[in-house]
């Protein structure tokens, strides 16, 4: 990875960050991290977006140390 796209991935996940938490959701949700996660794969991956639940939400999990399931039930938490 370019030092350019590590900057580009570091401005990315703190807009995201900012994003979220002027949109009120509260950083202590373990979907917080794990939505931030899921928008950085689809943008370096745009195909992701077509099989969320087969190869993103395992990309995330996997990430974190968990199963898809309980990715998409914290992403559903957030987003509602």
């Amino acid at each position: 990875m370019t030092q350019d796209r590590q900057i580009n991935q570091a401005v990315l996940v703190v807009e995201l960050h900012d994003l979220l938490k002027r949109l009120g959701i509260a950083q202590n949700y373990i979907g917080f991290s794990q939505t931030i996660s899921a928008v950085k794969l689809s943008v370096e991956n745009p195909a992701l977006l077509s099989h969320v639940t087969k190869d993103l939400y395992p990309s995330v999990a996997e990430h974190h140390n968990t199963n898809w399931r309980a990715v998409e039930r914290n992403i559903r938490t957030v987003v509602s």
